[in-house]
């Protein structure tokens, strides 16, 4: 399980920018009294950060563990977006709202929220990220299928876009997919999605460029394990065994991992 400070610094990093478009539905009759404005994405976001930090300093301190420290933080981030109303977000900003209700694990708002972003995603880095949220969503509801294919929508992204597929199929969309009747598909679906990582072009002279390379040779490694236990759990101990030779072969040394 990916450590909590990893695990907040990575939506931190999902919320920190907005695009531009319109609304998720038509604007809401302004004679209506019953409607009022949304709080306002970036004080959410400010907000959520906040908690985030108070969280992972508890967990430092030895206070709590990474897995309250989730907890806790799924139920703060509830109460920030209690009341707000979907068909007042701008379509520019929803993928913001998407990672809120990702956050308070409120999936099915975060699917349609998800589901406008991409439909609207203005380049390629928010169609990547936005369709492996969206992928993530589909998973957590139980609609392993479409979040398959919702991932494999991205798996043409060029190599320059591709850093977030596999950490996003690893950490997220497998672990809630697993176990329900798809586990051959998603141990495939890592296969490929490693074939991507190994590929993928960063500036190694950026900060984020030289996180990705670090860190590349342990993604890939743990895919690789989940994708054999995946087969196996299947009962597909020939699957299980070809993915262990391929992953022999894609860790030696001359493969630059």
């Amino acid at each position: 399980m990916v450590g909590f400070a990893k695990w907040v610094r990575a939506a931190a990093l999902a919320a920190a920018l907005a695009c531009c478009g319109c609304r998720l539905s038509p604007p809401p009759d302004p004679n209506d009294p019953g409607r009022g404005a949304n709080v306002d994405a970036d004080v959410l976001q400010r907000n959520l950060r906040h908690a985030s930090d108070f969280l992972n300093e508890r967990v430092l301190r030895g206070e709590i563990t990474d897995a309250q420290a989730r907890e806790m933080l799924a139920a703060t981030a509830r109460k920030m977006v209690d009341g707000v109303d979907l068909r007042l977000i701008p379509v520019r900003d929803a993928w913001r709202y998407g990672e809120f209700f990702r956050a308070a694990r409120e999936w099915e708002k975060a699917l349609v929220c998800f589901r406008a972003a991409v439909r609207t995603a203005p380049n390629e880095d928010r169609r990547v990220n936005d369709s492996l949220r969206l992928a993530h969503c589909l998973a957590e509801l139980g609609r392993v299928d479409e979040a398959i294919a919702a991932a494999r929508s991205v798996l043409d992204a060029p190599p320059e876009e591709s850093a977030p597929i596999l950490p996003a199929v690893l950490l997220e969309i497998v672990p809630a997919a697993q176990g329900k009747g798809r586990d051959v598909e998603l141990a495939r679906l890592l296969e490929d999605a490693i074939a991507i990582h190994q590929r993928t072009i960063v500036n190694p002279e950026t900060a984020a460029g030289m996180a990705f390379l670090a860190a590349r040779p342990h993604h890939i490694r743990r895919a690789w394990s989940l994708a054999v236990r995946l087969y196996r759990a299947a009962g597909r101990e020939d699957l299980a065994s070809a993915a262990v030779e391929r992953a022999f072969r894609s860790l030696q040394p001359e493969s630059g991992l």
